[in-house]
């Protein structure tokens, strides 16, 4: 008996043919033999490697192996093996210790929403980083407007130019491109007009750039108090046909930085195209406020010089670097 379910228990590790009927008689030998083994140890076994502990069956029934004697050896003979019921502990179908990955908890897999909309996208937005007030430049937290703009002076000043101040009513930006082109700053009414004109006669060129109606933009623009920004500087600078270019020197840190921090606006070459001068200042006391700049030979009397946008940078350049 012990030998036939030997040779069943060997050959059902070596071959996968064989047949159900088979199969069925030799788990019924087992299954006899199992009632009248006796019952191994929990652990009895553990001093043998996997491969020598003992050949099993499903029925629970295996043979303690004796030493020298693996399942893989070609030597078939287990007469000196003994039979054993293997104890709970001990799978029946691989002789491995079924408690190994009881403390192992099952990952449950969480539920997710198919159907759930996806939040809306924050959209990206460059960080401004502005830059270290150089020694003498820089605004401290306190410090009036008053102070502020006279920094901004010496700042000018140290690159070869001078702010000429415009009123602060709603209108600088309209009186700084009158003194700039006319030498009055009190035209700034008929500038006002010729820009707003101009908007409307180009109404494709700037519409894409307002929050609001287009109608409803330009007849507040027409009112002379209502203030003008970087939309009215294109649309002045292309009307008389010049090119502009504003300072900041707030952001600029010092007089080395004042051309990186400048915004220039170009309608055409800066060779040969006249170019008007401004400041732009954040925090006057009426809030943001451009005024007019000139160079430092202007006296400011009439019109500001001719002169295009290359030459003014190099003469910036050259007062920078030939000191003050």
């Amino acid at each position: 008996m012990v030998d036939s379910d030997d040779e069943w228990a060997l050959s059902v590790r070596r071959s996968s043919t064989w047949s159900a009927g088979a199969r069925s008689s030799a788990r019924s030998s087992v299954s006899e033999e199992a009632a009248s083994a006796p019952a191994a140890e929990p652990g009895a076994l553990s001093h043998l490697p996997l491969g020598r502990r003992a050949c099993l069956g499903r029925s629970g029934l295996g043979w303690q192996l004796p030493r020298g004697f693996t399942t893989g050896s070609r030597n078939r003979d287990m007469r000196g093996a003994e039979p054993v019921r293997l104890p709970n502990t001990v799978s029946p179908a691989c002789g491995i210790p079924t408690d190994l990955f009881k403390s192992k908890a099952k990952k449950k897999a969480k539920p997710v929403n198919l159907n759930a909309e996806r939040p809306a996208e924050v959209p990206k937005v460059t960080p401004v980083v502005r830059k270290a007030p150089a020694e003498g430049f820089g605004v401290s937290a306190g410090e009036t407007w008053e102070k502020e703009i006279r920094r901004d002076r010496e700042l000018l000043k140290a690159c070869g130019l001078w702010i000429k101040d415009v009123e602060a009513d709603g209108a600088c930006l309209f009186r700084a491109f009158a003194d700039q082109l006319g030498g009055d700053p009190e035209e700034h009414a008929a500038f006002r007009e010729g820009c707003v004109d101009f908007m409307e006669a180009n109404r494709g060129d700037f519409e894409p750039f307002l929050e609001e109606e287009f109608e409803q933009y330009c007849a507040q623009m027409r009112l002379p108090t209502t203030w003008g920004g970087h939309v009215e500087v294109q649309a002045l600078a292309r009307c008389h046909g010049v090119n502009a270019i504003i300072y900041r020197p707030s952001e600029a840190g010092g007089p080395e930085g004042l051309a990186g921090t400048a915004v220039e606006n170009l309608t055409a070459d800066e060779e040969e195209t006249r170019c008007v001068q401004l400041s732009y200042h954040p925090t006057h006391h009426a809030g943001q406020h451009y005024n007019s700049v000139r160079c430092s030979e202007d006296e400011g009397a009439g019109p500001a010089a001719t002169m295009g946008l290359a030459e003014l940078k190099r003469r910036v350049q050259e007062k920078l670097q030939g000191g003050a």
